[in-house]
């Protein structure tokens, strides 16, 4: 693989993990009903498949994708059992009368030592994926990962 490429895709993956984590931040800030519902996985598994769509997979990519979505919907499943209980405790801790705010924090943290097993797993299946994507179809997912990239960099570099 020539250098250039391995930029790209080292450029896309670069991409993919920003946008789980602004969108984990976002999400993290919308509360806990927007963690707990069921409507949060189909929402994302929603807009994998428009983008996927346009890819215009053969049968057997497809059948790929759906063991790849699959795998996903059960990292989502997973997470929201994960944050259902946290939020469960943190909520029963709180509203405790002297509640343990030290004990919160480690709680906490705890739970988010987790996070990048959690990324790492998705990022595996986004490289999954690609790897199921003929050449055409890598190209028109790096231009989308690039348009994401740049417009990304720009809020984050603003003054």
């Amino acid at each position: 693989m020539k250098l250039g490429k391995k930029t790209y895709i080292i450029g896309g993956i670069v991409v993919f993990l920003g946008v789980i984590l602004v969108s984990a931040g976002f999400i993290a800030g919308c509360g806990p009903h927007m963690f707990c519902d069921g409507d949060f996985s189909e929402h994302i598994l929603s807009r994998m498949d428009s983008r996927v769509e346009n890819l215009e997979l053969s049968d057997s990519q497809q059948e790929k994708y759906e063991e790849i979505r699959l795998k996903v919907k059960a990292n989502l499943d997973k997470g929201k059992e994960e944050r259902k209980k946290l939020f469960s405790e943190l909520q029963n801790e709180i509203n405790k009368e002297n509640p343990d705010i030290n004990g919160l924090t480690v709680l906490v943290k705890t739970k988010f030592k987790d996070g990048p097993t959690h990324l790492t797993d998705n990022l595996d299946l986004f490289a999954e994926f690609y790897n199921i994507l003929d050449e055409d179809q890598k190209d028109i997912l790096i231009k989308r990962l690039r348009k994401k990239m740049n417009r990304f960099s720009m809020i984050m570099c603003e003054d």
